[in-house]
């Protein structure tokens, strides 16, 4: 059942723009990835309209799963039969190619005890997919309840409507749709490569595996020859610099993103060298769908949609597509509308910030440009003839692709995005690799027999040096996973085994308390928000003597939680503080003064509270049952949890 419900949510709601249109323009394989990498915002846009009208989660999910089945019929029609395929050499490397890159994706989920459900921010991640269960049309912060969730969660919708009908936690599905996205991510470059810039099939394939493998090469090699995973980081940067293959190994929604930016360069490339019928709905579709789920690689999109215009428009390319004016207009209408829709994302998202997402440097730059210059050093050294090559005869994709990743370079230099910018390094090789595998052209041509050996040996030995500094220094494993918690991950909401100390209270909250409820909890060493799949407060493992940095921090969520609530998500300074007070007003000494203040702030919210206390002679549990407030909803002698209705109003 999880295997058709899987099949149904990831091909079917895409399909009703890549099917239902009629694209000649690309072959059936193209389509059916390009409306793979559609279908988490297809699945979202259902979901909020839907939740608009008053509709609650289960039903709404329910609904987007009969809705999306008449998609069948397209694909009925429009691919083609079995028995009409017949495998070419490039099938046949290409799937041997996507066994090197699949088992490099796959390696820290064997290898690694605790990774797949632990690694990085995989906690993080759940804590989304259970907000959106319980909350209406725009998520709240899981962690500082009542604020707007400034993260861009689009691209979990897909996560949580698949994880809720199937029964599936999230934890253990988002393996399997990480390496359904690398497919999509193969398929679509080597048809950019191929297709877009004209390469051919074995160059198209090679430049598949410098996407996934080329970036920081001299890096790596620089951090084994040292036995240093972190050594001279003001010039290589960090593990986040390196291979983009790493992308798919934790949980998150940068796989969608990366899809999505691939289908856009292909329908730019495309679209430049021939008509493309339905250009003015593909590209703005693909940069909305970008803007909705990875805003930080929204300029990409208006780069290479702004690049394919302003070529088209003047005319200047050799081989470039002759369009109407009318048609020009559209797309630029698009394009403009994309802009738009960004914004108020961005807005929306961005409710609850109090710092500026975007900044210009001041410092720090030369450090930057040493960073950019090793990780993409590869890529420059080898694309530098194809663009010279393409600048003389007017190559308008290439071109195209090489003032993308030139801006993006710049924008990594200049700009600073919380702490974020390692994405702009990993957008900016995308384009790269496809110029290096041009550049790298020629030389494979002098090889017609050893060119299909170099297609695979090249990215094997490429995913070597990154694994071994990824596992063997252990650059990409936290340090952290040794505090990861005993699970149980048999249905779609994770809960910790029955063994672990907090089982039977975040169970108890979890099974018992109103969706709506906010808890309040003092536990250092775990995360508890997805285990009780409720708000809360402050974070609960938040200690300002013993949590400074990721390292110490609970497994799942291996950030400081101060510097991902206030630096990166930037909400407000004083909301810290005032909350920190409360909950520390709230564990300590109690007095009938200062617990009346702190119930008046907890209730603040207009929501239920659910208060853990880790003893029963916690003296604010005492005060609350003296004042008769609340009711016990859970005790086991030691841990208990005081649950407070809805203050009246």
């Amino acid at each position: 059942m999880r295997i058709l419900l899987l099949g149904i949510l990831t091909i079917l709601p895409g399909s009703w723009i890549t099917f239902g249109l009629p694209l000649r323009e690309f072959n059936w394989k193209a389509r059916l990835a390009l409306g793979v990498a559609f279908s988490p915002v297809v699945l979202a846009i259902e979901l909020g309209g839907l939740r608009a009208i008053g509709l609650d989660f289960a039903r709404a999910a329910r609904m987007i799963l009969v809705a999306n089945l008449p998609a069948v019929i397209l694909l009925m029609r429009r691919l083609p039969r079995l028995r009409a395929l017949r495998p070419s050499i490039a099938c046949v490397f290409a799937s041997l190619l996507f066994v090197i890159v699949a088992g490099s994706a796959v390696a820290p989920w064997l290898l690694v005890p605790r990774y797949r459900p632990f690694s990085w921010h995989a906690l993080l991640h759940t804590d989304v997919i259970y907000a959106l269960t319980r909350n209406g049309l725009v998520p709240e912060e899981p962690e500082l309840a009542g604020l707007v969730l400034a993260y861009d969660w689009v691209g979990a919708v897909y996560w949580s409507t698949l994880g809720w009908l199937s029964d599936w936690s999230p934890t253990s599905m988002y393996p399997v749709t990480n390496l359904i996205w690398l497919l999509v991510a193969f398929v679509l470059a080597y048809e950019v490569a191929h297709t877009g810039l004209g390469l051919r099939h074995s160059t198209a394939l090679f430049g598949v595996g410098l996407m996934f493998f080329g970036t920081q090469v001299v890096g790596c090699l620089a951090w084994l020859v040292a036995q240093d995973a972190h050594r001279w980081f003001w010039a290589l940067g960090d593990v986040r610099n390196t291979a983009m293959v790493m992308s798919f190994q934790g949980f998150e929604d940068k796989p969608f993103a990366i899809a999505l930016i691939l289908g856009l360069a292909l329908v730019c490339s495309v679209g430049m060298r021939q008509r493309v019928a339905y250009l003015g709905v593909l590209v703005p579709a693909l940069m909305i769908s970008v803007a909705l789920i990875y805003p930080i690689l929204f300029p990409m999109a208006c780069l290479l949609s702004g690049g394919m215009v302003v070529g088209l428009a003047s005319g200047w390319a050799q081989e470039s597509a002759d369009y109407k004016r009318r048609e020009l207009l559209v797309l630029v209408g698009g394009w403009v509308i994309s802009v738009a829709v960004f914004l108020m994302f961005l807005a929306v998202v961005s409710t609850d910030r109090t710092i500026a997402s975007i900044r210009f440097l001041h410092s720090g730059r030369w450090s930057r440009s040493y960073q950019i210059t090793t990780s993409l050093f590869a890529y420059l050294i080898c694309a530098a003839p194809f663009v010279v090559r393409s600048l003389v005869s007017r190559s308008g994709p290439a071109l195209a692709f090489a003032l993308t990743g030139s801006c993006l370079m710049a924008l990594y230099v200049f700009c600073g995005l919380n702490d974020l910018e390692s994405k702009l390094i990993n957008a900016a090789a995308i384009p790269f690799a496809f110029l290096a595998a041009g550049g790298l052209e020629p030389l494979l041509d002098t090889l017609p027999r050893g060119r299909w050996a170099l297609v695979l040996l090249v990215p094997l030995a490429l995913a070597t040096v990154h694994l071994l500094h990824a596992y063997h220094l252990g650059a990409a494993v936290p340090s952290n996973l040794t505090n990861a918690p005993r699970i149980s991950e048999g249905s779609f909401w994770i809960a910790l085994s029955s063994t672990e100390e907090d089982a039977a209270w975040t169970k108890a909250v979890r099974e018992s308390a109103p969706s709506e409820t906010v808890v309040v909890a003092r536990k250092t060493g775990i995360h508890l928000a997805p285990f009780l799949a409720r708000s809360l407060y402050f974070p609960s493992d938040y200690d300002d003597a013993s949590l400074t940095g990721y390292r110490m921090s609970p497994a799942g969520y291996s950030v400081d939680k101060r510097h991902t609530l206030l630096g990166q998500r930037g909400y407000s300074q004083a909301t810290w503080d005032e909350r920190l007070t409360v909950t520390e007003e709230l564990y300590g000494p109690a007095d009938a003064a200062t617990m009346t203040v702190v119930l008046q702030r907890l209730q603040a919210l207009g929501r239920p509270l659910a208060i853990y206390f880790p003893s029963d002679r916690a003296p604010a549990l005492a005060w609350l049952r003296r004042e008769q407030i609340g009711t016990q909803l859970f005790s086991d002698g030691t841990n208990v949890v005081w649950f407070i209705e809805r203050p009246r109003t």
